[in-house]
């Protein structure tokens, strides 16, 4: 069944492609804390201060829109991008 948004119900893309991103943020965060010193590592803070992040170039190329427009739209509030953790525990 498709939601009515249009994505398929199971999360996979729906456009085709395979680009699969295997650990890349792991990469990008430990770049981002060694030149961070204030400890503020949110997308908003880097969108203010007119950064684009690694994930912001990422979703830009993935919805084919300009890096430019997602730093812009999350500096205003107005997108958001979410993250996420599958958390597995034996027990």
């Amino acid at each position: 069944m498709t939601p009515t948004n249009g994505t398929p119900a199971n999360g996979s893309s729906s456009n085709g492609s395979n680009d699969t991103v295997t650990k890349p943020r792991a990469e990008w965060l430990a770049r981002r804390k060694a030149e961070n010193q204030d400890g503020n590592f949110s997308q908003m803070h880097y969108a203010r201060k007119g950064d684009i992040t690694e994930e912001m170039a990422y979703i830009a190329h993935r919805e084919k829109i300009a890096p430019e427009l997602v730093r812009d739209e999350l500096a205003r509030g107005r997108m958001i991008i979410t993250v996420v953790a599958v958390v597995c525990q034996e027990k």
